[in-house]
């Protein structure tokens, strides 16, 4: 895991991100790792990633530096040009480790094998809960009830994936090709994995239709953000775009953005946007916690929804009211409920935005340029602390990596590692400066 955040206003945009890496199913977490990046050393434009640290098998690194070379000197109007010809990268480029079929095979057969084992336990935790609830249950009456579990959830989970829209590029094309490639191994994993569960053929089929729907309609753990943050040329002001990327599926990269933010007269005057995870940035926001917020709305939406029905039942074991009435009472009384509930809402969020987010943002909106990078570091120097002070593992950590990206002084380091002296590696700077220099040179010629 990782904390990472872009602080934006219209000076420009700082970009921060912590150097935890975890391996090994989370058991291992080095501090040395690398999320941000200058995506051109020509142009103000800069790069950070988090979540996944490779795509098909490559380093993401080695993808951005390989893509930087290749860029050169060239520009575009906006920097949304600049992402999307990053996304077009990573499908078409000349390398094939980065379209490789067998790294493609290898990982929607480990998709497939994830969806039916989470198909599987979640029957078998179903059936556990009716036995330890039920002690006089016989093996007749276990097998009855795991029949029918085990119909309704795989039908129940089929109808959800079915209702859900295909991820861009993806379509019923691609279903049926997955189908016609995949169904034998799915059916093998199906018979591994159900082995003491009745399934019968229809169920089969939409264990099948929910193998193929989860990689073509949703994203899954194993997915990288990408954060391009900066100016294009004729942009004046910032702008953020991120994405969400995880491999490729049928040679289509499954990919969605999620999150733009611009800067500037049709957007806002200043943003902070967290990635990854985001809780302490959100508190420091919004001055609440986001769980603690989920579990008041939830717990206080579950007080407000039986409030009428607890009311009106004591009303009625202490009155004469009639049924009629009672049926009547408790409508009305649910929609006055929820109405309170909602003014209770729209008052927190008034609050909210009063005395804690804009108050921040109009700060924001007139820091100068080292100031935004300070923040920046802070933000995400505050997600590590608070890992630390915490029980959990320490999954944001390490050296803060900060630029800031302006559009007259582009890209700028303020704080960055490096894995070596630069005392003693003085031909990689020379190597990095030489390019600049040769398209100078070839731009005066």
């Amino acid at each position: 895991m990782t904390a990472e955040i872009g602080v934006l206003n219209k000076s420009g945009v700082a970009l921060a991100a912590d150097s935890a890496v975890t391996i090994g199913n989370g058991r291992k977490i080095y501090n040395s790792a690398n999320k941000l990046f200058a995506l051109s050393k020509f142009h103000p434009v800069g790069i950070m990633i988090y979540g996944t640290a490779d795509f098909m098998g490559v380093p993401w690194e080695t993808i951005i530096k390989v893509y930087r070379h290749k860029l050169s000197d060239k520009h575009y109007s906006n920097l949304e040009r600049y992402a999307t010809d990053f996304v077009d990268f990573l499908t078409n480029n000349p390398f094939k480790e980065l379209s490789s079929t067998s790294e493609q095979d290898s990982y929607l057969q480990f998709l497939f094998d994830v969806k039916i084992e989470s198909i599987r336990d979640r029957i078998i935790n179903l059936a556990k809960e009716i036995v330890n609830g039920n002690e006089e249950i016989t093996p007749d009456d276990l097998e009855k009830y795991f029949s029918v579990i085990t119909e309704e959830e795989i039908i129940e989970e089929f109808e959800y994936y079915n209702q859900l829209e295909y991820i861009q590029e993806f379509s019923d094309d691609d279903f049926n090709i997955l189908v016609q490639n995949y169904s034998q191994t799915i059916y093998q994993l199906i018979e591994e994995k159900f082995e003491n569960i009745p399934v019968d053929q229809s169920l089969f089929e939409k264990i099948l239709g929910i193998c193929i729907y989860y990689v073509l309609k949703e994203f899954t753990s194993d997915q990288t953000g990408l954060v391009i943050a900066g100016f294009g040329e004729d942009e004046i002001y910032p702008t953020l775009i991120s994405y969400v990327i995880e491999g490729k599926i049928n040679n289509k990269l499954k990919v969605e953005i999620s999150n733009k933010a611009e800067i500037g007269e049709s957007g806002s005057a200043a943003a902070i946007i967290p990635f990854a995870q985001s809780d302490m940035v959100h508190t420091f926001i919004s001055g609440i916690d986001p769980d603690i917020e989920r579990l008041s709305n939830e717990y206080l939406g579950n007080i407000f929804k039986s409030l009428p029905q607890e009311l009106l039942n004591f009303i009625k074991e202490n009155t004469t009211l009639e049924n009629e009435n009672y049926n009547e009472l408790v409508e009305s009384f649910e929609e006055v409920s929820n109405n309170l509930f909602e003014e209770y809402r729209n008052a927190i969020d008034n609050y909210r935005n009063e005395h804690y987010i804009n108050p921040i943002i109009g700060i924001v909106r007139n820091l100068p340029k080292d100031e935004l990078a300070e923040m920046a570091e802070a933000l995400v120097n505050l997600t590590s602390f608070k890992r630390r002070v915490s029980s959990s593992l320490e999954t944001v950590g390490g050296p803060v990596d900060v630029a800031v990206i302006t559009k007259g002084d582009g890209f700028i380091w303020i704080k960055r590692k490096h894995y070596f002296s630069s005392e003693l590696n003085q031909q990689f700077f020379q190597k990095y400066l030489r390019g600049e220099r040769h398209v100078a040179t070839h731009i005066e010629e």
